[in-house]
């Protein structure tokens, strides 16, 4: 399989061409990163753990959480989390339901760095803006359908997408989600849905 890496090989297939395309998207995202990560001298992995505290709720906020949301090692999360912490970026607030357990939230110097660190993706979301309505829902059918394959396999831990979730419902191609008691379109589907529940 490493043959798809010489561009003899991967020029033959489109499966070949899809990979390196995969490949490009994959730098694209690691070097804006990157870049921001410089400017405001944090690494890559801290801002995600922060973009991730400020969008979700405080039950996915734990290290265990964000180790398995990363696909990082618990020790590597807490790390990143000790200096978001000296750093006066997050803060720990005791759980209200289990006293062992810790919630990460941001702090206001936090909240104001984000403003600073989620433009980094924009060259994405504007290199995906020129695509038409059917280009953009092809293309998601597509990465969804890749997405929930790794899923099975169980090389990409996605914990909160429809693919995954009991209230998903699929017949004849179409979808039906139980709990918003709703058909879904393509467009509708989620990659990340704060309702999710995972099958037991």
């Amino acid at each position: 399989m490493s043959k798809v890496f010489n561009p003899e090989n991967q020029n033959k297939t489109i499966d070949g061409k899809i990979i390196a395309a995969l490949e490009r998207i994959a730098e694209a995202f690691r070097v804006l990163l990157w870049e921001k990560a410089k400017v405001i001298k944090l690494s890559p992995i801290q801002i995600q753990i922060l973009i991730f505290i400020k969008y979700h709720s405080p039950e996915f906020c734990t290290v265990n959480y964000l180790a398995e949301e990363f696909n990082m090692s618990a020790p590597t999360i807490s790390d990143a989390v000790r200096v978001l912490i000296q750093k006066k970026l997050l803060k720990k607030i005791p759980s209200t339901k289990d006293k062992r357990k810790v919630h990460l939230h941001l702090t206001h110097k936090g909240e104001k760095v984000i403003l600073e660190t989620a433009s980094f993706i924009e060259p994405l979301i504007n290199s995906i803006s020129i695509l038409n309505r059917f280009e953009k829902e092809t293309l998601l059918s597509s990465l969804l359908q890749i997405i929930k394959d790794l899923n099975s396999k169980e090389i990409v831990i996605t914990q909160r997408m429809c693919f995954t979730c009991v209230h998903l419902q699929k017949e004849n191609g179409k979808f039906y989600c139980n709990l918003l008691e709703m058909n879904l379109k393509l467009k509708d589907l989620r990659i990340d849905c704060p309702e999710h529940q995972p099958f037991k």
